[in-house]
């Protein structure tokens, strides 16, 4: 895939791999995981700061917030990818 771009960057070779149900976890995996990431990293940046109260409630609220928000819209988009009636052989011919 890495040397030669033609294969596995197709939106067919794509909608062929998401097939699986194992490719689905595993991209709602990543999905969360990368989220909880980044969301730690900037709640991380903002506890470098001397903050009231209510500021640290109101940052962490917008960061649960928004980051429940992005990650189940990343899921809704990994489900929402349809299955199509495809055989094995038709995967390896291409």
């Amino acid at each position: 895939m890495h040397y030669n771009p033609e294969s596995g960057h197709t939106y067919d070779a794509v909608l062929a791999r998401m097939q699986s149900n194992w490719y689905r976890i595993l991209d709602m995996v990543f999905v969360i995981l990368g989220m909880y990431h980044g969301l730690n990293g900037i709640w991380g940046i903002f506890r470098d700061y001397k903050l009231k109260a209510w500021q640290s409630v109101t940052i962490m609220s917008f960061l649960i917030i928004s980051g429940l928000a992005f990650s189940l819209w990343g899921i809704k988009t990994i489900l929402d990818i349809p299955y199509v009636q495809t055989t094995t052989s038709e995967l390896f011919i291409k």
